[in-house]
C-alpha cells in the first residue's frame, strides 16, 4: 500500500535528482501531465513546511475510527488548523488595509471609521447553518472592507451573496 501511494504521488529521476510532486492523489493526473520537475530538495522542503505548519500530522491511529481527513498511514492531511486560519485572516486584513490606503478620500472617509469585523452580519452568518470551520470563521473574523469591488467581476462577499453561495432558500435568510 505504501509503495502504491508513493508511486501515485511522486516521480523521481535518479539521474537528474529531479521529481514531480503531487500534494494529494486527487491532483496527480493533472500534475503528471504538466511534468513540472523540481529539485529533490525543493520537494523535501515542501513536505517539511507542511509538517511545520500542521498541515500534515501523524496522530495515533484509532481502530474503527471514520477518519474525516485524508489518511495515508502514518500521515494524515489536515485541511486547516488555527495557525493557517490566523495567517489567512491576517493576509486578507492586510490586503483590505492596503487597498483602502490607496483609495481616494471621500466625504464619508474623512472621519476615521472604526473597523467592522465580519464580512456579513453575524445573524446572517448564523442563519446559513454553515459548519463552524474555516469558511465560517474566516467570514466571521475578517475585516469588512469599505469597498465592494476588488477587481472586475470580483466582489466582496455580501449578505445576499452568502446565501447564494451556500444555497440557503429560507425566507428569513433573504
Amino acid at each position: 500500500m505504501i509503495h502504491n501511494e508513493l508511486t501515485r504521488r511522486y516521480r523521481y529521476d535518479q539521474e537528474t535528482h529531479l521529481c514531480i510532486i503531487s500534494p494529494t492523489i486527487y491532483d496527480t493526473d493533472i500534475i503528471f501531465e504538466q511534468e513540472v520537475w523540481y529539485p529533490l530538495e525543493t520537494a523535501l522542503e515542501f513536505w517539511l513546511s507542511q509538517i511545520r505548519k500542521g498541515r500534515i500530522a501523524t496522530p495515533p491511529k484509532v481502530p474503527h475510527k471514520n477518519y474525516v481527513y485524508e489518511r495515508f498511514d502514518p500521515w494524515e492531511f489536515i485541511p486547516y488548523n488555527d495557525t493557517m486560519l490566523e495567517e489567512n485572516i491576517d493576509a486578507f486584513n492586510r490586503l483590505v488595509e492596503s487597498i483602502e490606503a490607496r483609495m481616494p478620500p471621500t466625504a464619508s472617509t474623512t472621519e476615521v471609521a472604526e473597523a467592522v469585523h465580519g464580512l456579513v452580519d453575524s445573524s446572517v452568518l448564523q442563519a446559513t447553518e454553515l459548519p463552524q470551520r474555516f469558511a465560517y470563521e474566516f467570514v466571521r473574523r475578517t475585516r469588512r472592507p469599505r469597498f465592494q469591488m476588488i477587481a472586475p467581476g470580483l466582489e466582496v462577499l455580501t449578505d445576499s451573496a452568502l446565501f447564494d453561495q451556500v444555497g440557503c432558500d429560507c425566507a428569513e435568510c433573504i
